[in-house]
Formats: C-alpha cells, sequence, structure tokens
C-alpha cells in the first residue's frame, strides 16, 4: 500500500500523522512513482490518494504498468475511504474499484452516472467555486446547466473535496424527480427522512419507557411530532412546512427531543448537553432536477396552493441556511433566472456556478483519458468529429463513444488485446445510429421540456430561423407568442440553443439530427407549413404561367403567309405580321403550278417606306415550282401598316399588310430572354419549399449530414 501525501512525525501516531497541505505535489509525480516500483508481477497495489484526481499521466501508468507487467493499480481517494468506513461497505467498495478500473467493459457508458473522484475529468474550476460556496455556508447555489453537462458528478466531486476533519458535514442528496406528483410536502417528507437516517446513526438510542414519535401528554390534539430519530416522518401541514426545515438543521451528536408541531410556540423538549470538543455541524442539501420546484414557487404556477406550499419550503431553506451556516445546492437545467425570482422573507443570495460546454482540448482530455482503459484510440480528426457532433455536452459525447465501442465489439474481427483506431467515419456511422435510435434522447432530454419549448425546439431544430420574430411567426397557431418568446430564453438559458452563423440552432448538432429523424412536427405547425408550401408553389407556378402567356401572346414573333390561285397555279407571300422602324426581314414568295412555265414575279411597296421599293424574279419553264426571297428594310412612314404587292407577269396578285411595332426593342430582348427565365419563378418555389427534404436526403444519402463526408479510415488493425 502506498500512501502519496506528506507524512509528518507524531509520537501519537504510530504510523504517522498523514498531512494533506501538499498533496498536489504529491499527487503529480504519481505517475513516475508507479514506474520505479519494483514489485513482482500480478502484484495488487493500492495506491491512497489525498487529492480527489489522479496527476498527470498517471492513467497511462497505470494502464502501461496492467498491460506491460501485469500489475493492478488502485488508486483510492481517502475521502472516498473515509465515506466508505462511515457506511460500513469498504469491502465493496475496494472489489467495486478494482473492477471498474481493469475489468471495465465500457468506460464511456452512460446507464449511471460516474461519481469516483479519481476518474471524474474536467470543470475544475466550477469544483472549486462550488466547494467554496459549500465551505463559506449560509447560501443557496445554483448549479444550472443543460441535460448530461455533469451536473451531478461535479457536486460529487465537491463532496470529495470538502475537508470534514474540522467540520461535521453531512451531504444529503434528494432527487426531486421522485417526489409523488411534485408536492413541496412529499418533498421535504422524503428530505426529513434522508436527513434523520443519515443522524439516527450518530445518537442515543431512544428511551425505552417512550417512543420518540409518540407525543407527550400534555401536547395538543392532532400534534405532528418530528424528531431527529424518526424513521418514518409524516408530511408536515403547509403552516409547519418552515418550521420542519428549520429542524433538518439539528445537529446530529446532541439528540434533540420530539419538536411539537400544532402545539403554542413549537414546544421542545431541552437537548442534552455534550461533553468535550464538538465539531461545527454543517448540513448540505443538495436538491437535484428541482426545476419543477422552482417553477412551482414562481407566479407561473396556477394553483394558488401548491404555490404557497411551494414558497414556503424556499423561506424556510433559506432560513436554515441562513441561521446555521448549511447549504441548500440546487441542481437545475432552466435556473432561477426562467422564472420571477422566489419572494423570500429573508432575503438570501443565491450563488450560480454555471455549467459550460467542454471546450475541443477538454473533449479530446475525456475521450483519450477514459479510452485508455480499453485501448480507445481516436484520430486528431476523429476527436475533432467527436467534439463538434456533441457540441461539448458529455452526456452526447460518452454516448458517441460508448456506441463506437458497442459497435467495435460486435464485429467478428474484434480484439478485446487490440487497441481501437477510431476514425472519422466511424463517428459519422455513430451519430447514424444514435440518431436513429429513439432512446437516445427521449427520456434525458425531452422529458425536461414542456410543450411549448419542445415546439420551439423542434422548429428550430428543422427550420434554423434568422430571427425570434420568425420564430413567433410560424409557430402562431401553435401556442401565444408571449409563451413562444418565454420558451426560447428558457432554451438559451439551457444551453440547447444557440444564435451562430446568423440563424438559431440546437447547441448539440447530435440532439438536432435525432430531432429532425424521430419528432413529428405538430398539427397546427404542420398545417402551417403545408399552406406556407402551397402558397410558395402557387405563386411560382402563377407567375411561370404570366410569364410564359405574355411570351406566348405577345413577345414571340409570328408570320403569316396568304394564298391566292391564278389559273393552275397558286401563290403564297409569307411575311412577319410586325416589324419595327429600321429592322430588316425577309419576305418569300412561293409558286406552286401544275404545268411548268414561265413567269416572272415582281414585289412591291405600296404607299409604304420599304427599301428596295421593288424586286423581281424570273421562274424558270422548266419548273413547276419557284420560290423568291426578298430581303426589306422598314423605313419611317406615318402609315402604322407596312403594305406590299405581289405581281406575276406583271399583274397584280395579292397584297400582304405587314404591323408597324412600335415596340420592337423591347420585344426582340424579351423574346429572347423570357423563354428562359419563365420557368425559374417555379424551379425557385420547388427549391424554397422542397430545399430542406432535399438536403436531408442528400446528407443521409452520402452520410455527413451537413457537413462533408469524412475521408476514409483504415480499418482497425491494420
Amino acid at each position: 500500500m502506498l500512501f502519496l501525501s506528506a507524512v509528518e512525525p507524531d509520537a501519537a501516531a504510530p504510523f504517522g500523522q498523514i498531512g494533506t497541505q501538499l498533496f498536489r505535489a504529491q499527487v503529480d509525480p504519481f505517475a513516475q512513482q508507479l514506474a520505479e516500483l519494483a514489485v513482482p508481477a500480478g502484484s495488487v497495489l493500492i495506491t491512497v490518494l489525498a487529492a480527489p484526481q489522479l496527476g498527470q499521466g498517471a492513467r497511462e501508468t497505470i494502464f502501461a504498468l496492467r498491460r506491460e507487467r501485469n500489475l493492478f493499480v488502485v488508486p483510492i481517494a481517502a475521502a472516498e475511504i473515509r465515506r466508505a468506513c462511515e457506511a460500513g461497505n469498504a469491502r465493496e467498495v475496494v472489489i467495486s474499484r478494482i473492477a471498474d478500473l481493469h475489468t471495465i467493459s465500457d468506460p464511456f457508458a452512460v446507464a449511471a452516472p460516474s461519481v469516483d473522484p479519481t476518474c471524474w475529468i474536467g470543470f475544475a474550476a466550477e469544483v472549486a467555486d462550488l466547494v467554496k460556496h459549500i465551505v463559506d455556508g449560509g447560501k443557496i447555489v445554483s448549479v444550472a446547466g443543460p441535460p448530461g453537462s455533469g451536473k451531478t458528478s461535479m457536486v460529487a466531486m465537491a463532496e470529495y473535496g470538502c475537508d470534514i476533519s474540522n467540520v461535521a458535514r453531512q451531504f444529503v442528496r434528494n432527487p426531486c424527480g421522485d417526489a409523488a406528483n411534485h408536492d413541496p410536502a412529499r418533498l421535504l417528507e422524503d428530505m426529513a427522512g434522508r436527513v434523520q437516517r443519515l443522524q439516527s446513526e450518530g445518537t442515543d438510542p431512544p428511551r425505552p419507557e417512550r417512543s420518540a414519535a409518540d407525543p407527550p401528554p400534555d401536547a395538543p390534539p392532532n400534534a405532528v411530532v418530528v424528531a431527529a430519530a424518526a424513521t418514518t416522518p409524516v408530511a408536515p401541514a403547509l403552516p409547519n412546512l418552515r418550521k420542519t426545515v428549520m429542524m433538518l438543521g439539528v445537529r446530529p451528536s446532541s439528540p434533540v427531543e420530539p419538536t411539537i408541531i400544532g402545539a403554542p410556540g413549537g414546544a421542545t423538549r431541552p437537548a442534552r448537553r455534550e461533553t468535550g470538543l464538538a465539531r461545527r455541524h454543517q448540513l448540505v442539501l443538495v436538491l437535484e432536477d428541482a426545476d419543477w420546484l422552482i417553477r412551482m414557487g414562481s407566479s407561473a404556477e396556477p394553483d394558488e396552493t401548491r404555490r404557497a406550499a411551494a414558497r414556503e419550503l424556499w423561506r424556510g431553506l433559506a432560513e436554515l441556511c441562513d441561521s446555521g451556516k448549511h447549504t441548500v445546492i440546487v441542481t437545475s437545467i432552466r435556473d432561477f433566472q426562467v422564472m420571477e425570482q422566489v419572494p423570500l422573507e429573508r432575503p438570501v443570495s443565491v450563488s450560480r456556478v454555471p455549467m459550460r460546454a467542454l471546450t475541443r482540448r477538454e473533449s479530446a482530455q475525456l475521450v483519450r483519458s477514459l479510452g485508455e482503459l480499453v485501448g480507445f484510440q481516436p484520430t486528431h480528426r476523429a476527436l475533432d468529429w467527436l467534439h463538434r457532433a456533441s457540441g461539448g455536452n458529455v452526456y452526447a459525447l460518452r454516448l458517441l463513444c460508448s456506441d463506437i465501442i458497442r459497435a467495435a465489439r460486435e464485429r467478428p474481427d474484434y480484439s478485446p488485446l487490440a487497441r481501437l483506431a477510431v476514425g472519422p467515419r466511424m463517428v459519422g456511422a455513430a451519430v447514424d445510429r444514435i440518431a436513429a435510435t429513439g432512446s437516445s434522447f427521449r427520456t434525458h432530454v425531452s422529458l425536461w421540456l414542456d410543450p411549448v419549448e419542445g415546439i420551439v425546439l423542434q422548429h428550430i431544430a428543422r427550420q434554423r430561423p434568422r430571427s425570434p420574430r420568425r420564430i413567433r411567426r410560424a409557430l402562431r397557431g401553435s401556442a401565444a407568442p408571449v409563451q413562444i418568446g418565454k420558451a426560447l430564453d428558457a432554451l438559451e438559458l439551457m444551453s440547447l440553443v444557440e444564435h451562430r452563423r446568423g440563424r438559431h440552432r440546437v447547441r448539440i448538432p447530435l440532439f438536432e439530427r435525432w430531432i429532425n429523424t424521430h419528432l413529428d412536427d405538430p398539427d397546427g405547425v404542420a398545417t402551417a407549413a403545408k399552406q406556407r408550401r402551397l402558397s410558395r408553389l402557387a405563386l411560382g407556378f402563377t407567375c411561370t404561367a404570366v410569364l410564359f402567356g405574355g411570351y406566348w401572346t405577345w413577345l414571340r414573333s409570328t408570320r403569316s403567309a396568304p394564298t391566292h390561285t391564278i389559273g393552275d397555279c397558286t401563290y403564297e407571300v409569307d411575311h412577319p405580321d410586325r416589324v419595327g422602324l429600321d429592322e430588316s426581314f425577309e419576305l418569300r414568295v412561293t409558286q406552286e403550278c401544275a404545268t411548268a412555265a414561265p413567269h416572272a414575279l415582281t414585289v412591291e411597296a405600296v404607299f409604304s417606306a420599304l427599301s428596295p421599293p421593288t424586286a423581281s424574279a424570273e421562274c424558270a419553264a422548266s419548273s413547276s415550282a419557284c420560290m423568291m426571297t426578298v430581303k426589306l428594310i422598314a423605313g419611317t412612314q406615318a402609315h402604322e401598316l407596312y403594305q406590299v404587292r405581289l405581281r406575276v407577269d406583271h399583274q397584280p396578285v395579292m397584297t400582304a399588310a405587314i404591323e408597324k411595332d412600335r415596340f420592337a426593342t423591347l420585344r426582340a430582348i424579351g423574346e429572347r430572354s423570357v423563354p428562359a427565365i419563365s420557368f425559374i419563378p417555379a424551379i425557385l418555389a420547388l427549391v424554397l419549399s422542397f430545399h430542406k427534404e432535399a438536403r436531408r436526403y442528400v446528407g443521409q444519402l452520402l452520410g455527413g449530414g451537413d457537413e462533408p463526408p469524412p475521408p476514409g479510415e483504415p480499418p482497425p488493425g491494420t
């Protein structure tokens, strides 16, 4: 057994006094000391740490010693041993620690939170702030952050980091989500039961002549007894909630006679005095997942009775902190800022320790430190993809790594002794599997959102709107604008939504992908979206029809071909219907005769400014068909018609008229451009209506979502 701490000689202690003032310097060279130990192979080295965390490089050394020298190193924190001895399960803790470190199957598993102080990584500054608040006492401390951000683990780290040599500090965890029907009285009942069970271990047994739970003879009828050693507390009535909370701070070392709730003045029997030096008692109440309790104590709670009970409970907790320097830690998702601040009779400052997202370096440290236990070795690009897909959320990061390990172990070529080389494509496959699994985020995140918040979050995940005004406009039929604004504020305070690159987006891309895969739009939102889509399509196709109709009726060039028959010959004059000023055009004259004969064809202008004014051609006698093409230029004239006459053998046959076009230039431009742009509105309407679906399908086809697919990586073991 190796003790890593400063050892001070003390005659009273046969093995010396273990100090803690230098444990940071003693833990840092932990890896070097382990590497220099000359112990036989197969040994088990139990290392007692005074620090709550391992030093730099210690885990790599532990893994190397197990692999190379068959040496099992079991680090255990001193605070953990102290707690195990107090709870009477020291042997179970040692066996559990050996199994955790050396037969662990998945260090990233998210089935249960990890509160082992020797393997929890990150948030050192937040833990230090929380420990400072606990040591100072007299405060309500709010630990707020999104689901899976590590709030429970951080409170556990602070518990291990607090010194209990000078202060009899008791941590009592109270999961608020387990309170039946979210009742403050039932929550206080559970809280009192947990505190009393811990305190009963250090108190004297009750006197045999009368039970501590029995009221004295002079107690009024229907009195409720709250004793320090009670094992089955009764839910107090509303007027006595604050008094019951104050009873939680009774020192466990001094048995207290029952307090009679309902008696005049709250009669209390005098406590027995202690002898000797007594340590200061501090109670640390941890209210986990207390969002409903915060909301119930605000003006948003419609039930007046429940709101009054919640506020009374908060006032009692505030007085408990202020009177005895106790601490109440409240873990929540929304924090106290979402709802109206609870009015307290004696205001107590609410200190906040917000949970932030992991940075790129912290994500890599977490993955590498935990992955080293099972040979999990991601590349630099894979670490980037893990951090990008998880958004720095601890739950999403562990979920991705756990899925990669589980998928790798299902392959037939998997070897537990081989290192698992993780590339970007393995991360992308894990994202696809998690997004397709319904239980990934349904119970972990969606359960904490109210209906309006769920609708807003789902709309942001699908549409990525640019402004809150567009969100309110799109969800107008689903909720009131005020509720939509409050829900958006709550999602931003929960760090589930952020404004990035000009759009509102879900902060965790993996969660956004899961929402788009599993959740359907509400009926009102789906109907509104369908109406908007139909409106876009109708507008686009209407514009296309108008443009194409205008081109067909006015812009396109048309020609006429009147005919005339003389004898056995038919003559046709093909001419345009309209020409512009100074515009050149072609006029074609065609002759079809039953018998071939020579004819003279002449085209002349009739009261029109055409150049040339006349044009002639001779049809040979050897052919029955003849065609003459004349190129003319329209000049300036007062008449609105250009007229031409066809003469055959100097005899007039027929006359053709061509309209003067005053918009020839505009028509010439539109004739070439409108046919090309007439279909653009319809195409834009289709793109605006279905571009998100098309983008999603293409992303699923390519396997990269919003990002381009990563390059291929060699398979593990190559």
